[in-house]
C-alpha cells in the first residue's frame, strides 16, 4: 500500500468509526410492482471522512449496496454525467471519485435497468500538493497563502475589481498563480479594457483618482511625483473613483493585455468571454506594431528607451543623447518620459513577449473558428521570432539592449555581457529548446562566476551598470534592478529548467528559494547580492576593553543582573568575537568576568551605578561603534553624552538622544545613527534587542586616549561593546532590498512548482486536455498526490503518481475535468520504457529524450480518470 493510499485509508477508517451517513435511500414505486423486484429495502449508502459528503478527486470513498436483487448494477455518474461505474452492485466496494466536479449520482438498478435506490456526493477540489517525503509541501502552500492574502477589491463604475496590485503588468505576472484558487479573474482584465484608448494604447496602472490641479492645469501628485506625462498617458474611470495613468516608456503593456485575457480564458473556459475580449487585445497589439514610437518598422520588432529590461526608467545619459533634454510636456526631465527625439532600444522581453501574445492570438482565434486571424497571427510570431534570433541573440543568450540610436557614455558595464530578467522569462514563452538550454546553462556559469560576491545568480542585470548622476541609472549596483537578485527569476529560471531537461537545476532552485522563506519569513521579490554593498570599504576594527568597567550580569536573576527585574533580562545574547552590521566587537563573557558583561550607567532606579566611566582606547580611529541601549529613559530627553579625549588633550563628544540615537532594549529600532544589531527572546517577552550606535570621529588624525560614557539622569544609558574603525561609518543595507510587490516574485516561483515540478499544463482551457509531467524523482520522493484546480470554474486535473524503483515501474492514478490526458513521464536516468497500460490494457507509448532525461509519452482520452502504469528498464 502507498504512502498516500495509507493515508487515506486511515482516514476512512476513522470514518467508519464515527460518521456513516446515508444520503438518499428510497424506493422507486413504479418497480414495487416488478415481478423481478428484490426486497423492499434496497438502499445505497455512502460513508465518508473528515468532511462528510464532500469529498476530493481519487478519494476512495465505501459504498455499501444492501438488499440488491440478483443481476442488479451499481452506476456512479460525475457532475456532468458522465458514467464512470457501471458494475454488479455487491454489497460494500470502495468507489474511487474522479470525472467532473459536482454532485455525483449513484443509483441502484435492477437488471431491467430500474432505478430501486439512489445516493449522492458532492466531489470538490482544491490545488494542492502532498508528498511522502513533505519536502516541498509547506513551502508550496505558504507560498500560496502569502499571495493569497494580498488580495483586495477596488470600487470602480458600479463594480467591484479584484486584484492583488492594481498594475496590468504585476497582476498579469501573479495571475500566474492566483488562477488556481483565485475565483474572480475576470474584473481586473474588464477594467482595463474598458479604459482602453481609441487608438489600441492600454494603461499601466489605476489608483485612487485625482482631478487637475485648479490652479495650474497639472496633475496633483501621484506616487510622490507630479505626472506631467499630459492626458494622452492619463485618464479616469467614469465615477472619478480611479485614475489611470501609462509610463510613456513602458513597452510591454499591450502584449501583457493579452496574456491576461488568455490566462482568463484559459482558467474560466468562457468562450463568450474571450470573445468578447479578443478585438480589445487585437487593437492593442495593432497599436504597438503601428506605432512609430513603440516600434522599429526596420527591425520588425518592439522598441523602447534605454532602460534596465522591462522597467519603467531610462539611462540618465538619455538625458545628454536628447536634443532637448528628454523633457516631458511639464518642461522637466523625465526618466520615464519618451518621443521621437529619444534614443531607442530593442530590448528582447517586449518582443518574446510579442512573440507569445501572437501565439495566444492565434490559439484563441482558433477556438472561435476564425482561421484566417489565426493564420495570420501565427505568421506573425514567426516572423517576430525571426527578427528577435537575427538582430538579439548573441550566441549565448539574448542580448540585453540593442541600441537603435547611439548614446555617449560609459554605463560602467560591458554590454555584450550583459544577462537581464527576461532571459529567463524567454524559457516559458515557447523559444526553440536549443536556445533555452543555452540561456540555462548560461545563468549557471553566472552561478560559478559569482559565487563569492552573491547568494544566487538570479540577478535583474548581470552584470550592473554604474549608478548616479550622468550616465547610471537611479539605483546603486546590486540593488532593485541594477543587480539585485530576484525570485522572479528563480522562479522563470526553475520552470523553464524543469520543462527544457535540467530538472535537478529546478529543483536546486525551489530549495534555494525555500531556505530563503523559511529564513525570511516570506519570499521576498529583490535581495541584495550579498548583506555588504559592493562598494563596501575593508575595515580594520578592534575592540575596546571594557571588562574592568562591567558592572551588570545579562542574567538577571543573578547578583547585579541586568536591570534587576528577574528573568526580564538579556541572557540570550551572545558573548565572544562576535559580527554586529559588518562590525567585530568582543562581547563579555560574564562567566570569566566576576558574573559582569556590560556597563550600566545611573538613572532610573538603578541609583547605585556610576555616573560616568572612562575606558581607555590608545589608538587612532575614523569612526567609534557602540553596542547599546538603555531603559527607564524619558521621552525627548538626552539620555547620555559620549566623550572622545585625544592624546593632546583635546576633546569631542556626542549628546545621544533617547528614540533619536538610543532606544530601549525593548522594542528597538533602526533610528538616526543607530542600527539593530541584535534581536532575541526572553522568558517574559518575545522581542528585546541591542543596538548599534556609528560615530564618524571629528578629528580622526589624532589618536584616541579615552572614551567617557556619561549618563544625562534621563535613562539608564547600556554598553555592551566598543570597537573603533580605520573606516567611516558604514552599514550594510542587509539582504533585502525592495521596490516592488513580493507576491509577483512568489506567484513565479508558485507557477515553477505546479506547472514545473508537479508538471501540470493546460492543453486547452479549463483543463479540457491536460498534460501531466510529474518530476518528483528529481526531487527524490516516491510518492506524490497532486491536484490543480482553477478557482473561477470547475476545471481540474489530479493525480496519485508513485515510483517503484525495484519493480522498474510508475503508476498515475488520474482523473479530472476533461476527456483527454497527455502523460510526459519522467523516468530515473539511464532509464528507458518498455510499455504501458491504461487501466490494464497496453497503450501505445514512446520515449522522448530532452537533453539528457528521458520521458514516456501516451495519451489518454475520453475518460473521466484511471490507472496508467509505464515499465521501464535500467541498464
Amino acid at each position: 500500500m502507498s504512502f498516500l493510499t495509507h493515508r487515506l485509508a486511515s482516514s476512512i477508517t476513522r470514518a467508519r468509526a464515527f460518521l456513516l451517513a446515508t444520503l438518499v435511500a428510497f424506493q422507486c414505486g413504479c418497480a414495487r410492482d416488478h415481478e423481478t423486484m428484490a426486497a423492499p429495502g434496497a438502499s445505497i449508502t455512502v460513508a465518508h471522512g473528515i468532511r462528510a459528503l464532500v469529498v476530493a478527486p481519487l478519494e476512495d470513498v465505501p459504498v455499501e449496496t444492501t438488499s440488491a436483487p440478483a443481476g442488479a448494477r451499481l452506476v456512479v455518474s460525475d457532475g456532468d454525467g458522465r458514467v464512470y461505474i457501471d458494475a454488479p452492485a455487491a454489497g460494500t466496494i470502495s468507489l474511487r471519485a474522479r470525472g467532473s466536479l459536482g454532485r455525483h449520482q449513484l443509483r441502484l438498478l435492477d437488471r431491467d435497468g430500474r432505478e430501486l435506490a439512489r445516493a449522492a456526493f458532492e466531489l470538490d477540489a482544491h490545488t494542492r500538493v502532498r508528498t511522502a517525503g513533505g519536502a516541498l509541501d509547506d513551502f508550496i502552500a505558504r507560498t500560496q497563502s502569502e499571495i493569497a492574502a494580498t488580495a483586495h477589491n477596488v470600487f470602480m463604475d458600479g463594480k467591484s475589481v479584484r486584484c492583488y496590485v492594481g498594475w496590468l503588468r504585476d497582476d498579469t505576472h501573479v495571475l500566474e498563480a492566483t488562477r488556481f484558487f483565485e475565483p474572480d479573474l475576470e474584473s481586473l482584465p474588464e477594467a482595463f479594457i474598458d479604459h482602453q484608448r481609441d487608438d489600441g494604447m492600454v494603461y499601466d496602472l489605476f489608483s485612487e483618482g485625482r482631478q487637475l490641479d485648479p490652479h495650474d492645469g497639472r496633475w496633483l501628485p501621484f506616487n510622490g511625483r507630479l505626472a506631467t506625462w499630459g492626458p494622452a498617458y492619463a485618464g479616469f474611470s467614469a465615477d472619478r473613483r480611479q485614475r489611470f495613468e501609462r509610463v510613456p516608456v513602458e513597452a510591454d503593456v499591450e502584449y501583457l493585455l493579452v496574456e491576461d485575457v488568455f490566462n482568463v480564458w484559459q482558467a474560466t473556459g468562457d468562450d463568450a468571454w474571450m470573445r468578447r475580449a479578443l478585438p480589445a487585445c487585437e487593437k492593442a497589439l495593432d497599436y504597438v506594431m503601428g506605432s512609430p514610437l513603440r516600434w522599429s518598422s526596420a527591425h520588425g520588432l518592439v522598441k523602447r528607451g534605454f532602460t534596465i529590461d522591462t522597467w519603467d526608467f531610462q539611462n540618465q545619459a538619455v538625458a545628454l543623447a536628447h536634443p532637448r533634454g528628454n523633457r516631458n510636456p511639464g518642461g522637466s526631465w523625465d526618466i520615464m518620459w519618451i518621443d521621437q527625439d529619444t534614443p531607442m532600444c530593442i530590448m528582447h522581453g517586449d518582443n518574446t513577449g510579442m512573440f507569445q501574445a501572437c501565439r495566444q492570438m492565434a490559439t484563441m482565434c482558433s477556438r472561435l473558428g476564425q482561421d484566417v486571424s489565426a493564420t495570420q497571427w501565427a505568421a506573425k510570431a514567426e516572423a517576430l521570432m525571426a527578427n528577435l534570433d537575427r538582430w538579439c541573440w548573441n550566441g549565448s543568450f539574448y542580448t540585453h539592449q540593442v541600441h537603435l540610436d547611439p548614446i555617449p557614455g560609459d554605463f560602467g558595464a560591458d554590454e555584450s555581457r550583459v544577462l537581464s530578467l527576461s532571459n529567463a522569462y524567454a524559457l516559458n514563452r515557447g523559444i526553440a529548446q536549443a536556445k533555452a538550454v543555452s540561456i540555462i546553462r548560461e545563468y549557471q556559469a553566472r552561478r560559478e562566476e559569482t559565487k563569492d560576491e552573491s547568494f544566487a545568480e538570479w540577478f535583474t542585470i548581470h552584470p550592473s551598470f554604474s549608478g548616479g548622476p550622468g550616465t547610471g541609472f537611479a539605483y546603486a549596483r546590486g540593488d532593485y534592478m541594477n543587480g539585485g537578485v530576484t525570485t522572479i527569476v528563480a522562479g522563470e529560471l526553475a520552470r523553464g529548467a524543469f520543462t527544457h531537461g535540467f530538472e535537478s537545476y529546478g529543483v536546486d532552485i525551489l530549495r534555494r528559494v525555500a531556505a530563503l522563506q523559511e529564513r525570511d519569513g516570506r519570499i521576498h521579490a529583490v535581495y541584495h547580492p550579498s548583506k555588504r554593498q559592493p562598494d563596501w570599504k575593508p575595515e580594520t576594527c578592534v575592540a575596546v576593553d571594557l571588562r574592568a568597567s562591567a558592572n551588570r550580569g545579562f542574567v538577571g536573576e543573578a547578583p547585579d543582573g541586568w536591570t534587576g527585574e528577574g528573568v526580564n533580562d538579556l541572557r540570550e545574547f551572545p558573548v565572544g568575537d562576535q559580527e554586529f552590521l559588518g562590525h567585530s566587537f568582543s562581547v563579555i563573557d560574564p562567566a570569566g568576568n566576576g558574573g559582569h558583561a556590560a556597563l550600566m550607567l545611573r538613572g532610573g532606579r538603578l541609583t547605585d551605578l556610576p555616573e560616568a566611566v572612562t575606558v581607555p582606547v590608545g589608538r587612532s580611529a575614523r569612526s567609534i561603534y557602540v553596542l547599546q541601549a538603555c531603559t527607564a529613559s524619558t521621552r525627548g530627553k538626552a539620555v547620555a553624552t559620549y566623550e572622545l579625549t585625544y592624546a593632546d588633550g583635546t576633546s569631542s563628544s556626542r549628546q545621544l538622544w533617547d528614540d533619536a540615537h538610543i532606544s530601549n532594549w525593548w522594542g528597538m529600532t533602526d533610528h538616526g545613527e543607530t542600527r539593530v544589531a541584535w534581536r532575541g527572546t526572553n522568558p517574559t517577552s518575545a522581542v528585546v534587542g541591542i543596538g548599534c550606535f556609528g560615530w564618524n570621529n571629528p578629528q580622526p588624525d589624532k589618536e584616541v586616549a579615552s572614551i567617557t560614557f556619561r549618563s544625562m539622569g534621563n535613562g539608564v544609558p547600556i554598553i555592551l561593546g566598543v570597537s573603533v574603525s580605520d573606516q567611516s561609518v558604514q552599514w550594510p543595507w542587509g539582504w533585502i532590498s525592495g521596490g516592488i510587490p513580493d507576491n509577483w516574485a512568489a506567484a513565479a516561483v508558485y507557477a515553477a512548482a505546479i506547472e514545473g515540478l508537479a508538471g501540470i499544463s493546460d492543453g486547452a482551457a479549463a483543463f479540457e486536455i491536460a498534460e501531466i509531467a510529474p518530476r518528483w524523482s528529481a526531487l527524490g520522493e516516491d510518492h506524490a498526490e497532486v491536484i490543480a484546480r482553477y478557482g473561477a470554474s470547475r476545471g481540474y486535473v489530479a493525480y496519485r503518481w508513485s515510483l517503484d524503483a525495484a519493480a522498474q515501474r510508475l503508476v498515475v492514478g488520474f482523473c479530472g475535468a476533461g476527456r483527454r490526458y497527455r502523460f510526459h513521464l519522467l523516468l530515473p536516468p539511464g532509464a528507458r520504457g518498455t510499455g504501458a497500460q491504461l487501466d490494464g490494457k497496453a497503450i501505445a507509448w514512446r520515449d522522448s529524450v530532452v537533453e539528457t532525461s528521458t520521458y514516456v509519452d501516451c495519451e489518454a482520452s475520453d475518460a473521466a480518470g484511471g490507472e496508467l502504469v509505464v515499465t521501464y528498464s535500467t541498464p
